[in-house]
């Protein structure tokens, strides 16, 4: 029998947005600058009237990790859940580019 997965990988699908805003824009969001916060829809698009974000990509620990494993020549698998929106379509491209099996259907 071959092996065709060397690691698999499940958890958070997530897209990092990192964006360069003013302070004044976090207070009435409560959020503090310089930290990972996890947010809803409505609030992305708050903060996106604020600053378009400059960096947008793939993460989530478990994601970042399988990512590196197959940089580095393993066969990988990840399954978590995306939306059948902009993010997720650009999450499993970007696990497609890294030749990472991703075939969970979005929601």
């Amino acid at each position: 029998m071959e092996k065709t997965i060397d690691v698999l990988g499940v958890g958070n699908a997530i897209v990092d947005c990192l964006s360069f805003i003013n302070d004044s824009d976090l207070q009435p969001m409560r959020l503090s600058k310089g930290m990972m916060t996890l947010i809803t829809d409505e609030e992305r698009l708050v903060l996106n009237a604020a600053g378009q974000p400059e960096f947008v990509r793939s993460g989530g620990s478990v994601a970042n990790s399988i990512a590196n494993l197959s940089a580095l020549g393993g066969k990988c698998k990840f399954i978590g859940k995306v939306a059948n929106d902009e993010a997720g379509e650009q999450f499993a491209e970007e696990m497609s580019q890294g030749n990472i099996v991703f075939d969970t259907a979005p929601e």
